[in-house]
This record gives C-alpha cells, structure tokens and sequence, in this order.
C-alpha cells in the first residue's frame, strides 16, 4: 500500500510539473512576443536576431521567477520581513543611476511587464501593499537589466540605436 502512494505522490508531482511548464512556456511565449513588438514598435530589429531572442528569454524567465518568488514571500513573511526586503531592494534600485534615466521606451518595456505579470499571475491582486511594491522593484531591477543588456547589444551592431536609451532630458537637449 506504500508503494502504492508513493506512486500517486510521484504522478501528482509530475502532474504539477507539467502544469507549471506549460504556464510557463505561455507566459514566456507572450512576454517575448509582446516585447518584440514593442521594441519593433520603436525601431525595427531582425526577428533572426538570436541575441535579442536570448535576451527576451532571460528577462522573461526573471520576470517569471521574481514575481512567484513575491507572491510566496507576501504570503508566508511575516510583515517585518517583507519591510526588510523592501528596504534591501529600494537600495539596490537607487545605486543603478540608469534608473533616472526614463525614456518612453524604457517606461513602455516596464508597463508591459507589469501588465503580463498581473494578467498571467491572478495572485498579484491579493498581494499587501507592501508586497506589490516589492513586486514593482522587482520588476524595474529586471527591466533596467534587460534594457542594459539591450543597450550593449544593439548599440555595438549599430550606432542608430542609441536614441532608444537616451533619457528625456537627453533627448530635448538634442532638440
């Protein structure tokens, strides 16, 4: 009769694997599609370019896995803990200068993220106060790196491409 459990065990496990996998492939495939367009939207990219792919893959599954890991800490910290976290990451989000540097193409990337995370993650709308603002510095620090990273690649292959990066006050003082 063990085995036998342990066997329904394994198969409910593996059940939920499959389950987990395929949300998350859903997630993934929308949120690199949706930033594809978006980055088309403001300056063409070669839909063949495997660096960009890689580079939508990895935020993607950092989005993915920052907001599951703020929806569990909202859940089972206690409020002196999530404070902590919170405090932790408002330092790190303030020593990335990058991030006074707003554009609209850096606070569309942001607001695109934001909405695929609340459309895919029902579990956001329940979060404490505190914990939707962990969730939104979470999601800038991943955004500033898949942007950093954007930056490095496409300006190396082509100088046209630093207008996407440059913030508003840059901007203007070209205008």
């Amino acid at each position: 009769m063990e085995f036998f459990d342990n066997e329904n065990k394994m198969e409910h496990i593996q059940e939920q694997l499959k389950r987990t996998e395929a949300f998350f492939n859903a997630f993934k495939t929308e949120f690199t599609r949706t930033l594809f367009e978006t980055l088309n939207g403001y300056y063409p990219v070669s839909d063949n370019d495997s660096e960009v792919e890689n580079l939508m893959d990895i935020f993607a599954t950092q989005i993915f896995n920052s907001t599951e890991s703020v929806i569990d800490k909202d859940l089972t910290y206690p409020e002196y803990r999530l404070v902590e976290e919170l405090d932790v990451m408002r330092i790190i989000v303030s020593k990335i200068p990058e991030f006074d540097q707003i554009n609209d193409f850096s606070e569309t990337i942001h607001q695109k993220a934001k909405e695929l995370i609340v459309h895919y993650f029902e579990a956001t709308v329940e979060l404490s106060a505190n914990g939707f603002r962990l969730l939104e510095l979470n999601s800038k620090l991943q955004a500033r790196e898949f942007l950093s990273n954007l930056r490095t690649h496409l300006i190396s292959k082509n100088q046209e491409y630093q207008f996407l990066f440059e913030s508003k006050n840059e901007k203007e003082a070209h205008n």
